[in-house]
């Protein structure tokens, strides 16, 4: 009994602790059931219903204003799906383009670079260079550091340049 007085602060927050901790489990397993069972429920009602919704959205509208403002949504919604299409092919061609590339100079993990490239080429700004970073990895860990980061530098170099001079202007320009 003396000694769980002496040690009841450290007994209570070993409690404590495990309590958090089991909480925080439950949030994390709420969350993944969260995403991987109710967004594709709520993503097929959408889709299912999509025309009824947007049929009751339109009846919010005033009247007098429903033409004009159901008229900006079709043409807003044809240019984002335009725009999203685009930048879907551009991503597609970039990580073709990256993965061949570095396919034919013997680059080791073409297939991953080329996923790295598509999903990079996503992001504005940052995207391409966090795209470079799991080959960065590869070529330090291949053996032959220095022609690993040079095939890596001139294929990235070149379909960047090929997709913000060429490919990315006529695609994403178009759309």
């Amino acid at each position: 009994v003396a000694l769980v007085q002496e040690r009841w602060q450290d007994i209570a927050k070993g409690a404590w602790g495990g309590i958090v901790g089991i909480g925080k489990g439950v949030r994390l397993a709420l969350m993944i059931v969260g995403y991987v069972v109710v967004t594709p429920v709520v993503t097929y009602h959408l889709l299912n219903h999509w025309d009824q919704i947007t049929a009751w959205l339109g009846q919010l509208v005033p009247p007098a204003r429903r033409n004009t403002v159901l008229g900006f949504v079709r043409e807003y919604d044809g240019q984002l799906g335009h725009f999203v299409r685009g930048t879907l092919t551009e991503a597609i061609l970039v990580a073709t383009l990256t993965g061949v590339g570095l396919g034919l100079l013997g680059f080791p993990g073409p297939l991953l670079m080329a996923v790295s490239a598509g999903l990079g080429n996503l992001v504005p700004w940052i995207g391409v260079p966090l795209s470079m970073i799991p080959g960065v990895i590869l070529a330090l860990a291949s053996g032959a550091v220095g022609p690993s980061l040079l095939q890596l530098v001139v294929v990235y170099g070149v379909v960047t340049l090929l997709d913000q001079a060429v490919t990315g202007p006529r695609i994403i320009g178009g759309a």
